[in-house]
């Protein structure tokens, strides 16, 4: 993987009777999947501009299955729920459409689950997931799902990554309180709506939060300040009130903070200066008074104010 190979995948792979793991990720691959080696257990084709359907026949010992980022168009074949020792199934970012098959159900050993960025034809979340109780990563980013999230998200205490960017999702943020090793949360682009959820605060594990463009009310809570390990935190685009809490100084990690187009005001605080890892600070679009903090032009790794 990770070279700049092109064309098809050559069919006389198929020969290599004992090839077990075939990495060909991030090359400029075309066409579509040629039938692979029953012995096959681990395929990465991520990255590339291969095309055409999924393959319907794979071998059924398969652990690992990733396609990302291609051209791969159809449905998921229902088949892939035979594919009982997946452990990682990457779909993401293809142009897939139909309906996620519930035969995916039986992959009871999931642990990296990555369907965003497809063209699906549900509005529902599909409610399989939930019973993945292995999952550490879910990734289900731009799917068109509608409606409220199951409350009984709140089950998969393993989650280190949780990506539902760009639904039209409804009701409260999930509950992840167990999830105590979440890293990544990114809810923007939805319609939640309730407070800044205070769950937050208990996850000490967490590095990147996106809340944005929801129907968030209330205030930045103080706790966010506490969240040292914190390296980005965006809300912005909710109606978000009240003003920048000083404890946010104390975020010395951070490198994105986004708070932008909500109705928050007051001053901005000299302490601002301390967050020296900031590059990017995103303020427009609210209802701030007073005079720029002059601490901000000590912020050398700044590349974006607005």
């Amino acid at each position: 993987g990770d070279n700049a190979l092109t064309g098809p995948v050559p069919s006389e792979l198929t020969s290599l009777a004992n090839l077990a793991i075939l990495w060909l990720y991030n090359n400029q691959l075309t066409g579509a999947i040629p039938e692979l080696g029953t012995s096959l257990i681990a395929l990465d084709l991520s990255e590339n501009g291969m095309s055409g359907p999924l393959p319907i026949e794979l071998p059924v010992g398969m652990n690992a299955l990733l396609l990302s980022a291609n051209e791969f168009t159809g449905e998921i074949p229902e088949d892939y729920g035979n594919l009982v020792s997946l452990v990682a199934l990457y779909l993401d970012d293809n142009l897939l459409s139909g309906i996620i098959p519930d035969t995916l159900a039986a992959l009871t050993s999931m642990i990296d689950l990555r369907l965003g960025g497809n063209s699906f034809d549900q509005s529902t979340f599909p409610s399989f997931v939930l019973d993945f109780t292995d999952l550490q990563v879910l990734r289900l980013q731009q799917c068109n799902f509608t409606g409220p999230v199951p409350v009984t998200l709140s089950n998969l205490v393993n989650l280190r990554q949780l990506w539902l960017d760009d639904n039209a999702l409804t009701g409260a943020t999930p509950d992840l309180s167990a999830a105590t090793e979440l890293t990544i949360l990114r809810l923007p682009d939805n319609q939640f709506s309730g407070q800044v959820p205070t769950y937050l605060e208990s996850l000490g594990q967490l590095v990147d939060i996106r809340l944005g463009n929801n129907l968030l009310t209330g205030v930045i809570p103080e706790f966010i300040g506490n969240m040292v390990q914190l390296q980005l935190f965006a809300c912005q685009g909710n109606q978000l009130t009240g003003g920048l809490p000083e404890t946010l100084t104390n975020l010395v990690n951070l490198v994105v903070l986004d708070v932008a187009e909500n109705p928050l005001g007051g001053g901005i605080t000299e302490n601002i200066g301390n967050l020296a890892t900031l590059s990017e600070l995103y303020l427009n679009g609210c209802q701030f008074t007073g005079p720029l903090a002059e601490s901000i032009g000590s912020m050398s790794n700044m590349v974006f104010l607005d």
